[in-house]
């Protein structure tokens, strides 16, 4: 399962996409296609069915054009930290079964992720930082779940992926000392789960509604707020952002996330978060600015 991790992890280009297009990356469209194809066919080629037997499909070529080295670095820290924890979750097992830890949970593959997390978050947060860890172990679930998706088999024992996926968040929210502090750690994660959500629904388009839909929506505004505080992003990223939630989000769910957003990024900080002070002021200023280039209905929201 790890070598599945790291193979399915690493960006996959079709050979006829990458023909054409000799300057400039793909969308992030095409690698969601092609992406969803690599799943299909690790289940293809290692769970084959009586008609996978006779037609084998050919496998999706690597990219041939170079990579920078710090998009390389950073895509290698996060599979590395989704194979850490999915040996730390085989640890847990072996925990919970010489009786060195003990679990309220009872599922016995829940239990190992409770019990793995706790090994697992430590040393992934000292090594890799707080983001990439939480985005590590919430990929590795995620990874499972595609495979089942694409229709890999695996034990009944096994929940569903949202299930792992809950108990992961609640445990993470349990070490970070207010829900800001969480939210703004997790924005590497919900970036990973936003594109896991896209390649779920292009391998099984009929999906149940995403529980974590309000969530994650709240977390990917912070994150492009961050970046148009940074000067990374233009201020008509948020907006966009924000239109798109009101089309998408129940009206309930979007003034939810308002209150949320003017709470956090209030003058005075209402409780500690991820972020340090600076940033924090700074992103005080950018989301005063982006309210006021709003729409009259979606201003209203957000100024309560």
């Amino acid at each position: 399962m790890q070598s599945a991790a790291r193979w399915l992890a690493r960006p996959s280009y079709g050979q006829t996409m990458a023909s054409h297009r000799t300057l400039g990356p793909l969308t992030m469209g095409e690698i969601v296609v092609l992406t969803a194809k690599v799943f299909k066919e690790w289940r293809q080629h290692c769970q084959p069915g009586l008609g996978d037997l006779f037609k084998r499909a050919r496998r999706i070529e690597h990219a041939t054009f170079p990579v920078a080295d710090a998009a390389r670095r950073t895509n290698e820290t996060l599979i590395t930290s989704a194979e850490l924890f999915m040996l730390a979750h085989e640890m847990g097992h072996v925990m919970l079964d010489s009786g060195l830890a003990q679990s309220p949970l009872s599922n016995e593959e829940l239990r190992a992720d409770q019990i793995g997390l706790s090994l697992y978050l430590p040393a992934a947060i000292a090594q890799a930082k707080t983001r990439t860890a939480f985005a590590g172990a919430a990929f590795a679930v995620r990874v499972t779940g595609a495979l089942a998706n694409a229709g890999a088999s695996f034990s009944k024992v096994y929940p569903p992926a949202t299930d792992r996926l809950k108990v992961l968040l609640e445990e993470m929210r349990s070490i970070c000392p207010s829900d800001q502090y969480f939210d703004e750690a997790s924005t590497v994660m919900v970036s990973q789960l936003d594109f896991m959500d896209a390649i779920d629904h292009r391998i099984a388009p009929m999906r149940q509604p995403n529980p974590l839909a309000a969530w994650q929506t709240r977390v990917r505004l912070i994150a492009v707020l961050q970046a148009v505080a940074d000067q990374q992003r233009p201020a008509s990223e948020f907006t966009n952002m924000v239109a798109l939630a009101a089309r998408d989000e129940p009206p309930a769910d979007l003034a939810a996330t308002a209150a949320t957003l003017r709470r956090y990024y209030a003058p005075e900080p209402s409780g500690p978060g991820y972020l340090a002070e600076p940033e924090r002021l700074s992103m005080v200023a950018a989301l005063v600015d982006a309210v006021g280039a709003l729409g009259a209905d979606l201003r209203k929201v957000f100024t309560g």
